[in-house]
C-alpha cells in the first residue's frame, strides 16, 4: 500500500481553470515558509499574467 506525502500547495485561477504548484513538503517545509512561498509564487503568476507586451 503507497504512503501518502503531504505537500504544500499555492493555488490559483487561469483562465476559468483552477491550477496548482507545489511548493514543499510537510516536515521539511514549516507552514509559515510554505505561506511565503505561496505569497511569492503567487504574486510572480499574477505579475507574469498582468503584465502587458509594449506596442
Amino acid at each position: 500500500m503507497p504512503t501518502r506525502t503531504k505537500t504544500y500547495q499555492a493555488q490559483y485561477r487561469k483562465g476559468g481553470r483552477t491550477r496548482g504548484v507545489s511548493i514543499g513538503r510537510h516536515g521539511k517545509t514549516t507552514v509559515d515558509e510554505a505561506r511565503k512561498l505561496a505569497k511569492e509564487v503567487i504574486g510572480q503568476v499574477t505579475k507574469t499574467f498582468t503584465t502587458r507586451p509594449a506596442l
